[in-house]
């Protein structure tokens, strides 16, 4: 093996290993629940509703696929590149394992508020309201460009549309919920990326 395909093979690699950052986590939600109900109190009814069940696959598992086969990788050094590709999409894991920490028993896979659901606005959520989107979107979008994969990055517009219809399902659901509360906060922190001006 050239020395070229050495350094991508190891790039691969590393991305796999940062990719399953996300797909942990998502298993640990589903384990820390176990197989009790969620006890939902109110969960998009339209087609909205779907969104989650459709691009959870898509999103957990298309993406590791690729980079583990090598469908749509760019043979080329790159290393500046692929660093900060690294460096994007271990930021985005890391902010979603935070997120998740957070979140608690709140995570859950689709737009619902529980029957006791609180409005949490401690750690990233402090800055972002919808902190474990914008951690997954940097993780997809740092492992393609370190991974240098042309469909793992060809993915990461329609993974956007898809969390922005989901992220605007769950904020009428917590706006509906929590009201004036839910509009402070809405006021002072960005859906996807931090309000610094206020």
């Amino acid at each position: 093996m050239s020395q070229l395909g050495q350094m991508n093979e190891e790039w691969r690699l590393c991305c796999l290993a940062l990719y399953c950052v996300g797909p942990v986590v998502a298993l640990l939600a589903v384990l820390r629940r176990g197989l009790k109900p969620l006890g939902k109190l109110n969960r998009v009814k339209d087609w909205r509703g779907y969104i989650p069940s459709l691009l959870l696959p898509v999103e957990w598992l298309l993406p590791p696929a690729l980079i583990f086969l090598g469908f749509g990788g760019i043979p080329a050094d790159l290393f500046s590149l692929r660093l900060v590709g690294f460096a994007v999409g271990l930021s985005g894991a890391v902010l979603l394992v935070w997120s998740f920490v957070v979140l608690g028993r709140f995570f859950v896979h689709d737009a619902a508020i529980l029957q006791d659901h609180a409005l949490i606005t401690s750690g990233p959520y402090r800055f972002i309201r919808h902190p474990v989107y914008t951690g997954y979107l940097a993780l997809l979008l740092g492992s393609g460009v370190a991974s240098l994969n042309l469909w793992v990055l060809l993915l990461w517009p329609l993974s956007l549309l898809g969390i922005v219809v989901q992220a605007g399902s769950e904020e009428q659901l917590l706006g509906t919920r929590f009201g004036q509360d839910y509009e402070r906060y809405v006021g002072q922190t960005g859906q996807l990326v931090p309000r610094f001006w206020r």
